[in-house]
């Protein structure tokens, strides 16, 4: 989609967002901002599924660099960020002394957040994840970076609150503020127009009929299709309702199906994505279900919009279960019902939660999505994260809390 930006007019907005954080953060700049000083400045519209706003980025003289969206200024970092250091060469200019503690570096961040109009911090009050000081060579970088990962998951990857202070000077020298309770009202789309166009309509959605075929023939297709259906009805009598009923092709919505080669590992196989009737698209491939999911999982694009989830039990009752019981729930159907084997997958340990329902949301669709990985020792996880290879995952599932209905189950071991 193009759209026309008042370009000037966001500027002179966002050298005023930042000017009136010059003095919070303790720049040593001048204010007003000089237009001129700006080294580099964009703009441009972000959107979810309900509504669409303006971002910008905003590099000022001296290396200082800002990013504004959600109606306030959400990252930021000084020529002196450490945490954002690319060539190790440069780690000389970080060295010093520390003279201010832990405790002191978090209150000046805190204290910094309320001086930028903050006021609701209790994402500071959640377990953090603490680094520094750094030493090398005999000297102290005399940093602490602070992270804070999100409250709703087990993954301390996803951070939602970051920052690094300057222990010598005791100086905020950058944050990423990612958590829902900073957004304020964002700048339209429209900021700076006089006379804007007309929001865009929607192009019709292009609906298909026909079965999505690509890399084999569609007679092949076909005759795929054809020879895994038992296999799917097989596997659907395990998996319980609503699968657990005869398949034919008639079950299938073909308009919304597709067959294709899958080249994820050698050698290439055919893959099979079956919407049925009931609900679920059931994914063949290797011989064997790889995975179920319904078209209201928590990952689809805009499933959360329908209007009609809205009217449903799941969306407006009350959360029944807890992360324990569906992960017993997802254990016992991999293991007791479908018959695949414990150790193999890892299913004796604990798994990482990605998303699990907020404390005292009470509608919504709220739903638990987990997964099972190879266990690692901190160097083995270490080792993998600096070579930037994700874990390996054995069994993907996702809940909801309210029904207990499992959305999305896919054991990833092929065989």
């Amino acid at each position: 989609m193009i759209m026309d930006i008042a370009t000037n007019a966001v500027l002179a907005a966002m050298l005023l967002e930042v000017g009136a954080a010059v003095k919070p953060l303790e720049l040593p700049l001048e204010t007003p901002l000089d237009p001129a000083k700006v080294d580099y400045f964009l703009v441009q519209p972000e959107f979810d599924r309900s509504e669409t706003w303006l971002s910008a980025v905003l590099v000022y003289a001296g290396g200082y660099r800002f990013t504004y969206g959600r109606g306030f200024i959400d990252t930021f970092n000084t020529p002196n960020t450490y945490s954002r250091l690319q060539d190790p060469r440069g780690m000389d200019r970080f060295a010093g002394h520390v003279r201010y503690t832990e405790a002191q570096c978090l209150a000046k961040f805190r204290d910094t957040l309320r001086a930028l109009g903050h006021t609701n911090l209790a994402i500071l009050d959640k377990p953090l994840k603490v680094q520094g000081p750094v030493k090398f060579e005999g000297k102290v970088i005399p940093r602490y970076v602070f992270e804070w990962p999100d409250p709703r998951a087990q993954r301390p990857d996803w951070l939602v609150v970051s920052a690094e202070v300057n222990a010598e000077e005791l100086r905020v020298e950058c944050f990423n503020l990612f958590w829902s309770d900073f957004y304020r009202k964002a700048w339209p789309v429209t900021l700076g127009q006089t006379n804007p166009a007309p929001a865009p309509t929607k192009p019709p959605k292009v609906v298909r009929t026909e079965l999505e075929v690509r890399d084999v023939s569609r007679e092949y297709a076909m005759a795929f299709i054809r020879g895994v259906l038992p296999a799917v009805e097989e596997f659907g009598r395990k998996f319980g309702p609503p699968l657990d009923r005869p398949v034919s092709e008639a079950d299938i919505v073909m308009g919304e199906s597709s067959v294709k080669m899958y080249n994820g590992r050698k050698p290439a196989r055919v893959w099979a994505s079956l919407r049925l009737k009931c609900g679920y698209e059931v994914n063949y491939c290797a011989g064997r279900v790889m995975a179920v999911r319904t078209q209201d999982r928590y990952s689809v694009e805009g499933g959360w919009d329908d209007e009609r989830l809205r009217e449903t039990e799941e969306y407006r009752g009350p959360s029944r279960f807890t992360r324990e019981q569906v992960v017993e729930k997802v254990r016992r159907m991999v293991v007791d019902r479908l018959g695949l084997p414990e150790k193999p997958l890892f299913l004796d340990t604990q798994p990482s939660f990605y998303y699990a329902p907020g404390e005292g949301v009470t509608n919504g669709l709220r739903r638990y999505v987990f997964a099972w990985q190879r266990p690692e020792t901190p160097e083995e996880e270490a080792e993998r994260l600096s070579r930037r290879i994700e874990a390996e995952t054995s069994v993907l599932a996702e809940v909801d809390a309210v029904s207990g209905v499992i959305k999305v189950l896919s054991p990833e071991l092929l065989t």
